[in-house]
């Protein structure tokens, strides 16, 4: 099973509760084109995990127009102080339920996504720019991945 662990495009700074950012023009920008490329390198995402602060519900609207068939699931699991451990049973779940799904996108933050890169294959991963994308091939038997890519938006001038 594929999976794509995604950070948030750019946000403005803080101007009160964390959980209401949103993102700049910049950000908007990164999160469509990371979905576009994302809808090149593998069309057939079926179900997006989404954490469900503002940064993160936008990033995934942007990615949504380039992937139009993924349903989205909003799950505080992704907030930036989850547990990592209880986004792998989470999936593992969902997978248990729906064991055709090829490919799952999830959208949250640093540093969860670090840390789940960690969960989701035992080995340390890249640190994530905004709008990155890390693929990791995801074995749903024996609950332990592999880093196959990471994608970074070209920067924005």
């Amino acid at each position: 099973m594929n999976l794509y662990i995604m950070r948030h495009g750019d946000a403005e700074q803080s101007s009160g509760k964390d959980s209401l950012r949103a993102l700049t023009a910049k950000g908007q920008q990164e999160a469509l084109t990371a979905g576009q490329w994302l809808q090149q390198y593998d069309h057939n995402i079926s179900l997006a995990l989404v954490s469900p602060y503002k940064r993160t519900q936008q990033t995934f609207a942007k990615v949504h127009q380039s992937l139009p068939s993924a349903r989205q699931l909003t799950t505080e699991e992704l907030v930036p102080d989850a547990t990592p451990a209880n986004v792998q049973d989470l999936l593992d779940g969902i997978l248990l339920n729906d064991p055709g799904t090829q490919s799952v996108l999830l959208v949250s933050h640093m540093p969860l996504v670090c840390y789940l890169v960690d969960t989701f294959t035992g080995q340390h991963g890249p640190l994530f720019a905004t709008a990155s994308i890390i693929h990791i091939e995801y074995d749903k038997d024996t609950h332990i991945g592999e880093l196959k890519f990471c994608y970074h938006v070209p920067s924005l001038a």
